[in-house]
């Protein structure tokens, strides 16, 4: 699994310097990690605001 991890690591590297010899595309992506970022916080906010169901019982005969 560690080779996976190592193939993988080198495969973003390389095409993260392939990225940055485009124009444009390096601030593209730095734009969208910003957007997904705000969206994770959003749908994390919005997470809070939903009601929550809370059922519970009692006995009271005793």
């Amino acid at each position: 699994m560690k080779q996976n991890k190592n193939s993988s690591g080198t495969e973003y590297k390389k095409l993260m310097n392939q990225a940055k010899k485009m124009p444009g595309v390096a601030e593209l992506m730095e734009v969208y990690g910003e957007y997904e970022l705000l969206l994770r916080q959003t749908r994390e906010y919005f997470g809070e605001m939903e009601p929550k169901i809370i059922l519970s019982t009692t006995d009271a005969s005793a």
